[in-house]
């Protein structure tokens, strides 16, 4: 019989083709870090490939670039779940990736391509959606704030339609505040999901998003999910603000962050990486006194993005203290409340005072003497 290490080894092939759509970094529920890419096996035919040795993300990315063959050697064949008549493919430390010539063109996978709602209504779960451009009908569900491998994110469902339908579309953290109701917009990078029965669309880390010119398309009356938010008006007396970077490259959240330094060392894929280029979200605790009675309460990254943005204040995202001391002397707050307790959009009171500017203005030829 053969030994366990003879069984595993046989089990291991050699595969040639062109690389398509490689990933950035990713961690598995596991903390397992990994990427994945396509295999363009034959003119027509395309599998998942997952490997698990990020060293080798640079010669995959370098050959998907180039548009150049590669041979695989040490890989494993794995049932797929998002094609059944499919199959993905392993790799891991082992396999080695050489330059090959092939007797077949590199031709743009059917998940890079642009689809239209129709057309990702009729695919699987987990497949890639490369390019879809659609508009934003209204938020869905409420914002609230998701565990994901250890780090809290903020994740809110819209409902996005073109011509050919609609469908859910949930977004995380700052992709959030890149999207307003009513405006259209480019997607890529997408990928499904399936809930009760249906599917869904999901943002993933490589998402892009690009307004667009407005996309005409027809009324949806069964839209549903609205968000349903309470409005409270008070005094902030109190607040912190936390502000978190996350490696663009790898989406890995640094625990510690040299901010006075212009570089910092990612602590997932090791690059040293400018400071700027650091993706940054902020949430904060808010205590908000309110007839009388003080409420604490959570503001999440979309509203306190939104709120500087809308007072043209963007400058005081750069010092989490400055935006503190910002909130503690405006004054009065009006604040929209989700069915969690989360603040999902945050102005300010403006009350009509006069200054001093009215008094000079006005005639005093009849003041007294």
């Amino acid at each position: 019989m053969a030994s366990p290490a003879k069984i595993a080894k046989q089990d291991l092939e050699t595969l040639q083709g062109f690389l398509h759509c490689v990933s950035p970094t990713l961690v598995s529920k596991r903390n397992s870090k990994y990427f994945t890419a396509l295999l363009q096996t034959s003119r027509d035919d395309f599998h998942k490939v997952i490997c698990f040795c990020q060293e080798k993300q640079t010669s995959f990315a370098q050959a998907s670039k180039n548009k150049t063959g590669v041979k695989l050697t040490n890989v494993k064949r794995s049932i797929s779940y998002s094609d059944p008549s499919g199959f993905d493919i392993l790799c891991n430390r082992s396999t080695t990736l050489e330059v090959v010539t092939l007797s077949f063109l590199p031709k743009v996978p059917p998940s890079s391509a642009k689809l239209t709602i129709a057309k990702v209504q009729r695919l699987g779960p987990r497949q890639t959606v490369g390019v879809l451009t659609a508009k934003i009908l209204a938020p869905g569900s409420h914002n609230r704030v998701v565990n994901v491998n250890g780090s809290d994110l903020e994740l809110q469902e819209f409902q996005i339609g073109d011509s050919s339908g609609h469908l859910k579309l949930s977004l995380w953290d700052q992709q959030i505040v890149q999207v307003e109701p009513q405006k259209s917009y480019k997607f890529t990078n997408l990928s499904t999901r399936e809930r009760e029965g249906r599917i869904y669309l999901s943002g993933t880390p490589s998402t892009t998003i690009v307004e667009i010119d407005d996309l005409q398309i027809p009324e949806f009356s069964e839209l549903t999910d609205a968000e349903k938010l309470s409005e409270w008006s008070g005094t902030i007396t109190g607040i912190q603000i936390l502000c978190k970077h996350r490696c663009a490259k790898c989406q890995t959240a640094q625990n510690e962050f040299a901010g006075k330094s212009s570089v910092h060392r990612c602590i997932g894929c090791k690059l040293m990486q400018k400071c700027s280029s650091y993706n940054k979200t902020y949430t904060g605790t808010v205590s908000l006194t309110k007839d009388g009675t003080d409420h604490t309460l959570t503001i999440t990254n979309s509203a306190i993005r939104s709120y500087f943005s809308e007072q043209d204040m963007c400058h005081l995202l750069q010092d989490v203290q400055d935006m503190e001391e910002h909130f503690i002397n405006a004054g009065d707050f009006s604040v929209l409340l989700n069915e969690d307790g989360l603040i999902s959009k945050i102005t300010r009171t403006v009350e009509d005072k006069p200054d001093a500017a009215d008094y000079q203005d006005k005639d005093t030829s009849n003041a007294p003497q």
